[in-house]
């Protein structure tokens, strides 16, 4: 089997084209999903404007002094900055649109376990689990020292299970903010990651 070795330079050239055409197609893809939550975000808030927009006010500043917070149908949970986390993140979406973004990311995550996905009834809180296989190499040293040594393969699954809380910060920001409940931290750390990249 003899054929043309490429030259250093040759190897240098097609790795710069990859990484080009990979830093493109996740500057797309980055697009697609701007393009999405801008939808999303303008949807949302279709014909929920006063005034000189629509052309009829609803509410003069004496009602709106009166009207504190919005109202959602589950409550969202106080934002404590004294038990800041390094596994959340802050948004200033609706927390509907927050959840719905999250539990799709999770329908696309091979490591989510989907019937685990649990919305809770009266909070704006998720949990779900993920688990993954890993494969250990076990060294066998029962057998004769002077014979080879060799490897055996185990496969071990680990887990880990996730909760999401949405945190009312101040005024329209929210803190979404990740816990691992058991299992791996890697795992939790690791999951974390891929979707506050996808959100």
């Amino acid at each position: 089997m003899k054929g043309e070795i490429a030259t250093p330079e040759q190897v240098q050239t097609e790795f710069r084209n990859r990484h080009e055409r990979i830093l493109k197609e996740q500057q797309k893809e980055e697009q697609q999903r701007n393009a999405i939550r801008a939808e999303r975000m303008a949807n949302a808030t279709a014909g929920t404007f006063r005034g000189e927009s629509s052309g009829v006010v609803h509410m003069d500043v004496e009602d709106e002094e009166g009207v504190q917070e919005k109202m959602y149908p589950r409550k969202l949970g106080q934002y404590d900055p004294k038990t800041k986390r390094h596994t959340q993140f802050m948004t200033s979406y609706e927390p509907d649109l927050v959840l719905h973004d999250l539990k799709a990311a999770l329908m696309d995550m091979d490591v989510v376990d989907k019937k685990s996905i649990e919305m809770h009834a009266t909070k704006f809180r998720l949990d779900f689990a993920v688990s993954e296989k890993q494969i250990n190499i076990v060294e066998d040293f029962e057998e004769d020292p002077e014979s080879k040594e060799e490897d055996h393969h185990e496969t071990v699954i680990i887990q880990s299970k996730v909760t999401v809380k949405l945190l009312q910060i101040e005024g329209e920001k929210l803190a979404v903010e990740f816990s691992r409940s058991n299992g791996s931290n890697t795992l939790f750390l690791d999951t974390y990651m891929v979707l506050s990249d996808k959100l």
